[in-house]
């Protein structure tokens, strides 16, 4: 997984979660057990379209797609390759 890219979503969900919990967030951690409640979760989605230029489908808006790092670095590929198939 590149860097650079869980870098700037694992930063997103920094500014949502409280600061104790930060340093222990992993690409699988869970970020509603980590404290992130359903109005962070929609503020960090908002972060996360705005960053990347994009907009998860209805189908995508979910604690299933925002459950971990992992998850949302995954989600954001997909949405990114559907809107530029030809890209690698």
């Amino acid at each position: 997984m590149d860097d650079d890219f869980l870098a700037t979503i694992a930063g997103l969900a920094r500014r949502h979660i409280s600061a104790d919990v930060v340093s222990s967030l992993e690409l699988d951690t869970d970020l509603a057990a980590a404290g992130l409640g359903s109005l962070e979760l929609v503020d960090f989605l908002l972060d996360v379209e705005a960053a990347f230029g994009i907009q998860f489908p209805d189908r995508m808006v979910g604690t299933s797609t925002f459950r971990s790092l992992g998850t949302i670095c995954d989600a954001v590929r997909a949405v990114r390759k559907e809107a530029n198939p030809h890209d690698e």
